[in-house]
């Protein structure tokens, strides 16, 4: 005789989609319908100049507030947005979280301009002695 199999819940955890950068309300249930396939990063300085990275994160590859603050520094507000690559809507912000350290970074690093070659001086023809 086959046996049905048992209906008690297992020990896995049931993925209901979501972000660890972008959590829901306690009182929110169900699968998550937001999508995080983006992450646009926005800088807050502390005269209030808004910052936008140009870069816009893959939500797999940026997972935690610690990822951007070894990329960009701290001594700032930071608040993400996460976009829909389909649709390219905005789909969730983030709160904004102030991070006093380490020190800010460029969003772009700047190229280095590359160095001239080192240019011999002319030799004068009339200092040199004819043989």
């Amino acid at each position: 005789m086959i046996q049905p199999e048992s209906s008690a819940p297992s020990d896995e955890p049931i993925e209901l989609g979501g972000h660890p950068l972008f959590p829901r309300p306690e009182t929110e249930v169900g699968p998550d319908p937001r999508r995080f396939d983006l992450i646009q990063i926005v800088r807050i300085l502390p005269d209030k100049t808004r910052e936008v990275c140009p870069t816009a994160w893959k939500g797999s590859e940026l997972r935690s507030w610690q990822q951007i603050v070894d990329m960009y520094g701290g001594e700032c507000w930071y608040q993400l947005n996460a976009i829909c690559a389909k649709s390219h809507k905005y789909t969730a912000k983030s709160e904004m979280l102030y991070f006093a350290g380490p020190a800010r970074k460029p969003f772009v690093q700047e190229p280095q301009a590359p160095r001239p070659a080192p240019v011999a001086p002319p030799i004068n023809p009339a200092a040199v002695p004819p043989y």
